[in-house]
């Protein structure tokens, strides 16, 4: 592309991070996003959005964190998606104070909280995982949204 005199744009360089990231091919995936400045291109929201659900997705959420941070340092502004990303990942790795925080960021930005679907996976993998206690902690943290849902996913915890 770059041979034939074609720049790429955020579009084509989103492609690019997402399939690294879709991989778990993180390094990969942010060196294009380092490069993309280089290339006179700005991340837009889905470049960080991508990249952010990368980090969650590996277990990297410290590195999202920085992310996301520098994403609103840069003036760009998280959507629902980010925080649903960063909601689930912290779910799934046990940090609930964390999730809390965000869940209430995101209604004081008025945005709506995170789909009911996002929080069973995560109370899911805790118990394969022994760690009953943190995904009963997320009933708690469905309760703080205002999930109707509770009592069936209750339930579910008394088979572990």
């Amino acid at each position: 592309m770059t041979r034939d005199g074609i720049r790429p744009n955020c579009h084509t360089l989103n492609i690019q991070i997402n399939a690294y990231a879709k991989s778990g091919m993180m390094d990969e995936a942010m060196l294009i996003f380092k490069g993309m400045r280089k290339q006179g291109v700005s991340p837009d929201v889905v470049t960080y959005s991508t990249v952010i659900h990368g980090f969650c997705k590996i277990g990297r959420l410290d590195n999202a964190m920085v992310k996301f941070k520098q994403m609103t340092d840069m003036g760009v502004r998280p959507n629902p998606i980010v925080y649903h990303s960063l909601i689930q990942g912290f779910c799934t790795h046990g940090d609930l104070v964390k999730a809390k925080e965000l869940v209430t960021e995101m209604r004081n930005k008025g945005m709506r909280p995170p789909d009911i679907k996002v929080f069973p996976s995560a109370m899911q993998n805790l118990c394969k995982e022994g760690r009953v206690t943190k995904a009963r902690d997320i009933l708690d943290l469905m309760v703080h949204i205002g999930s109707r849902e509770t009592k069936r996913l209750r339930i579910c915890l008394l088979l572990y």
